[in-house]
């Protein structure tokens, strides 16, 4: 499947940035000068309206790479785990998504305003790429139709061997299709010692009704012998879906963990 990765993009960075930024680079530059406060000024509020006009054409195309991302994830799962369909295929694999988070070295290495805007200089007029930031940042934006959407997203591939529970997950970027963390997890079902379900509900903010809105969040955990497991739900996924699937997850392993 082909994915627009800069539509995208554009639909959580909002419309193109560089003219407001090389306007706020120049009013940095000319601090000392009248002129140059209100060029930064007004550079800010181009960014800021940039930031916030949405390109809304590319909501579908998120929903196209996101789905995309989930069977690329179902594939990935069976090679990292060394697994054949055959060894599986008794109980339907439980795919789960949502959101991601930022990687902890992109926050550590977070630039300053006036070293983003030098780079982005470099990259658009000096064309010199090998000093501009490439980990991911994670977007979120309120769509038209009231989900929330993420650029960054995980995702949780639950599959049932006979005696053990085998989980990938891993973390994507949207925006690039880049898998910037991934792992696995066996656990023995005699291992198993929990599962749970929490919810979560924050308040955000949607620009577009300019209203703060609270957005439900559910995760699901897995606790077995010294270690567990978390995996985020989408909130735009139908709960009796949700509901049939671990009610089933939650079953199976029940039967196996008192079978062992």
């Amino acid at each position: 499947m082909m994915i627009n990765r800069e539509m995208v993009k554009r639909y959580f960075e909002g419309k193109n940035q560089l003219w407001a930024k090389l306007l706020m680079f120049g009013g940095l530059l000319l601090m000392g000068l009248g002129i140059g406060v209100l060029m930064l000024i007004g550079g800010f509020v181009w960014y800021l309206y940039n930031k916030f006009s949405a390109d809304l054409s590319g909501e579908a195309e998120v929903d196209r790479a996101r789905a995309n991302e989930i069977k690329l994830a179902k594939e990935r799962a069976l090679k990292k785990l060394n697994l054949v369909e055959e060894q599986v295929l008794e109980v339907d694999p439980v795919l789960v998504s949502g959101r991601g988070y930022e990687p902890e070295t992109s926050k550590a290495r977070k630039m300053s305003t006036l070293k983003k805007l030098i780079d982005l200089f470099k990259k658009k007029v000096l064309k010199k790429m090998d000093s501009i930031e490439a980990d991911p940042v994670y977007l979120a934006r309120i769509g038209s139709d009231s989900k929330y959407r993420s650029s960054l997203i995980s995702v949780s591939v639950f599959m049932f061997g006979e005696t053990q529970l085998y989980i990938y997950y891993c973390n994507v970027d949207l925006c690039t299709g880049l898998v910037y963390s991934e792992g696995t997890h066996e656990y023995f079902y005699s291992d198993i010692n929990g599962m749970s379900f929490e919810q979560e509900k924050e308040k955000i903010y949607n620009f577009k009704t300019r209203k703060y809105q609270r957005i439900l969040f559910e995760y699901v955990k897995i606790y077995a012998s010294g270690c567990s497991h978390s995996a985020a739900l989408a909130t735009d996924v139908d709960s009796s879906v949700i509901e049939k699937e671990f009610a089933g997850m939650r079953t199976l392993i029940r039967e196996r963990k008192n079978a062992n």
